[in-house]
């Protein structure tokens, strides 16, 4: 099994480059209560952040900020920053795991892996995916991690039924091909502006390699509903 930790912060890094400072504010300072035109200042630099993000979460924060901003005085205004910058935080997370595992896909691609429109979003919603390669079709890699987590894990796999013989000879020649893969997709992520590094790896041939079932036509299927599901649906002409 192979692990990596993608550490690119192009995504942190574009994203936390804020023009208003944040001032930490205790609930216990003697300023709090001459401090709403700042607490306001703060409400609008959270809001503009979480503006930029697409959750729902996100959303109804930013209502709630906005309702706060609405009023004389901001009762809740202090507690509203602290959320925001909690929630805010989960989001960059959440976008630097989303452009990794872009960059991990397309470099996939490169190799000459089998990548389809949705695979991302299959990936999130059942936390691994295998994926083919085009020319060894009984092999491929399998892919997992949470989509937060700053852990990657890939490794290759045998496709076909467990219960069928195996070239243990072939199987280990295509562990030995997926390592210098590996070294090569590290390259590919690296010119998309990441660092993948190499945390753990099972020696080639100390284990059988893993056998999953086909994912062909099953996977294909669920990532092309998914995809129909999530295009918005256009009115009748």
């Amino acid at each position: 099994m192979l692990k990596f930790v993608d550490t690119s912060q192009t995504i942190m890094q574009d994203l936390l480059a804020r023009p208003i400072e944040r001032i930490p504010l205790s609930s216990h300072s003697p300023l709090m209560s001459a401090s709403a035109p700042r607490i306001a200042d703060e409400l609008r630099a959270r809001r503009a952040e979480l503006s930029m993000m697409k959750s729902a979460e996100a959303t109804s924060l930013v209502t709630e900020i906005e309702d706060a901003l609405a009023s004389p005085l901001p009762s809740k205004g202090q507690e509203l920053v602290e959320r925001a910058d909690l929630l805010v935080e989960e989001e960059f997370k959440a976008m630097a795991a989303e452009e990794r595992r872009r960059a991990v896909l397309e470099g996939l691609a490169g190799l000459g892996y089998e990548v389809f429109e949705g695979m991302a979003t299959a990936w999130v919603q059942n936390g691994q995916i295998v994926i083919r390669k085009a020319a060894n079709p009984g092999y491929g890699v399998e892919l997992l991690g949470g989509p937060r987590s700053d852990l990657l894990q890939v490794r290759a796999v045998g496709i076909g039924s467990s219960a069928e013989a195996r070239d243990a000879s072939r199987d280990h020649d295509m562990e030995t091909i997926w390592c210098g893969e590996f070294d090569r997709l590290k390259a590919l992520v690296a010119e998309a502006g990441g660092n993948v590094t190499m945390e753990f790896a099972r020696p080639v041939g100390r284990f059988p390699l893993k056998i999953v079932s086909d994912p062909g036509a099953s996977q294909e299927a669920e990532i092309v509903e998914r995809s129909r599901r999530a295009r918005p649906i256009s009115p009748p002409h």
